[in-house]
């Protein structure tokens, strides 16, 4: 009886916390946190280090970069409806393969669905290569050589992996399991 009793108590202790609402601290930021010299706060943008080392080595002016930044935000609000629609049609495929509905109709369903996955990577594919030809068109003829050698050193150290929108969206297991 006493067992029991300390069991809950410890249960209690532990559902305290949550039913009263937890402390206001780091775990738990406010939503509109303030920034520095109160600046709104902007989530972290976890490529800004790597576009600023890779303008640094192909020696990019603050007009080229500031010119690139530009077409980066336009290329980013063409190509998010073309991703979201991947993405939503990978879920879409993924309930259906889980559910319960008869052989024939779900195959019918993710051959439908397949083709239009592959209709909007072929898209993608077609917008991020229009990308890349406006974004050289921004280099000079040595940065462009530059940008020649950064490419075949990222193919020299990528894994073999299929890439990521080949799968559209799925992790793959490891090798091991």
């Amino acid at each position: 009886m006493q067992n029991l009793r300390k069991y809950l108590i410890m249960l209690m202790l532990m559902i305290a916390p949550f039913a009263y609402g937890a402390p206001n601290n780091d775990m738990f930021p406010p939503q509109h946190k303030q920034g520095t010299e109160g600046q709104p706060h902007r989530p972290y943008d976890r490529n800004a280090e790597a576009r600023e080392m890779f303008a640094k080595r192909l020696n990019l002016t603050d007009e080229q970069k500031q010119t690139l930044d530009k077409y980066r935000q336009e290329d980013m609000a063409e190509i998010k409806p073309v991703l979201q629609d991947m993405f939503a049609k990978r879920n879409e495929y993924d309930l259906i393969t889980a559910s319960n509905m008869p052989a024939i109709e779900k195959e019918a369903k993710m051959i439908k669905l397949k083709g239009e996955m592959k209709d909007l990577k072929a898209k993608a594919d077609e917008m991020r290569s229009k990308n890349m030809k406006r974004f050289e068109s921004v280099l000079t003829e040595e940065q462009k050589a530059e940008f020649e050698k950064i490419k075949a050193e990222r193919r020299q150290q990528q894994p073999q992996n299929p890439r990521f929108f080949e799968n559209f969206g799925r992790q793959q297991p490891p090798k091991n399991f």
